[in-house]
């Protein structure tokens, strides 16, 4: 039968709303959001001290920067020191809606994200602006486990030194040593360190410490002041021993909610670069911290920091290269998406490794402008 053109019409009008109806059933993505001048208030949830380097250095600048690139269209409330959820809760609680962004420990969200884990293992990387351009790197040629979040930013501690009451200057003398560890990972590194690792959280470490549950930990120099752990040690080793690379991550839904133009301002001083400056300026602000503690163990009469030798340090590498191969082991037999890519994963870095070897150069003067802003 011959169908009249007006049939035609109705015909297709009803196919493209009925796939319409199918898209939006099936959870198919809407068009960009319309900006109609809306504002945002965000809460940004962390653990870490208010006053440590990391804030300090990366992320209230970080916060402050998002603020002014949308011209304040964007505000950043700050929950630091756990005040609205513990570090093994940030993820949840960001995915539930309780917070809008997080600073997530990777190792603290059990199974989520297991390759970004893999930036704690010891003496991955040369200092803390390669930690951080690499890892971003890692959530772009890896995204399938930041499918549920937006990812930010990468927020590197700076580099990890032994902190203690006993002398530990060789990874032999770390046998029978009480050790707080501060994840998966680094349990892994004291259980090959033949330490006795300690769960503790760094708010308890200066108690666990003064009472003898604690022998030492790996701290950077801020947090050594921070954690109370100065007043009750005397011995410290610098190694660098890891630059532990957390996630900024901003909830899907708010993203989702924000049109192109404001989430293209919050980009515009976030990702690799901007992410590489703060861990520059995270690290400076350490080496302040670094300089404060060598004038007060002097003055308390404490063993001055000791720095092993080149041998020594490669003896350190040495015993802790199984930690490497645990991690693969550990990524080839989960269910994670890249199963079986764990050292093509890890060759993959260490490319990246070579290519940004001047990154830390390159960036210390904008590095130094965050540091001047404090005292503005």
């Amino acid at each position: 039968m011959k169908r009249s053109k007006w049939t035609v019409v109705l015909l297709v009008l009803a196919l493209a709303l009925g796939l319409v109806g199918t898209l939006a059933a099936c959870g198919g993505e809407a068009g960009p959001v319309e900006d109609t001048g809306q504002t945002w208030d965000l809460k940004f949830s962390y653990g870490v001290p208010s006053a440590a380097s990391l804030s300090v250095g990366c992320l209230r600048p970080w916060a402050a920067a998002v603020e002014e690139a949308t011209d304040g269209r964007v505000s950043i409330e700050h929950y630091a020191d756990g005040t609205m959820a513990k570090d093994e809760q940030q993820y949840d609680y960001l995915i539930a809606n309780t917070s809008d962004l997080s600073l997530v420990e990777p190792e603290y969200t059990a199974g989520v994200f297991r390759v970004f884990e893999l930036g704690s293992l010891p003496k991955l990387f040369p200092d803390p602006a390669v930690a951080a351009a690499v890892m971003w790197d890692i959530t772009q040629e890896y995204p399938e486990e930041f499918e549920d979040v937006q990812v930010l930013g990468v927020s590197c501690i700076a580099g990890a030194q032994y902190i203690g009451s006993a002398d530990v200057k060789l990874p032999e003398d770390a046998a029978g040593v009480k050790m707080r560890s501060g994840g998966k990972i680094e349990s892994w590194i004291l259980e090959e360190l033949d330490a006795e690792v300690i769960d503790i959280s760094l708010g308890d470490l200066g108690t666990s410490l003064e009472r003898g549950l604690a022998d030492g930990a790996f701290l950077s120099w801020s947090l050594t002041f921070i954690s109370g752990a100065v007043k009750f040690t005397e011995y410290r080793t610098n190694l660098d021993l890891m630059y532990r690379p957390w996630l900024i991550l901003m909830n899907k839904d708010v993203w989702n909610s924000m049109p192109p133009n404001i989430q293209d301002d919050i980009m515009s001083v976030s990702g690799q670069i901007p992410s590489v400056i703060y861990a520059v300026a995270n690290e400076l602000i350490t080496n302040e911290s670094r300089e404060d503690l060598e004038n007060l163990d002097e003055k308390l009469g404490n063993q001055p920091i000791y720095v092993p030798t080149q041998d020594e340090m490669a003896q350190w590498m040495e015993t802790l290269k199984p930690v490497w191969q645990k991690w693969v082991d550990e990524l080839d037999s989960s269910k994670s998406p890249y199963a079986g890519q764990g050292q093509e994963i890890l060759d993959f870095i260490a490319t990246k490794v070579a290519e940004y070897s001047t990154i830390y150069k390159d960036n210390t003067t904008e590095a130094q402008k965050i540091l001047d802003a404090r005292f503005e």
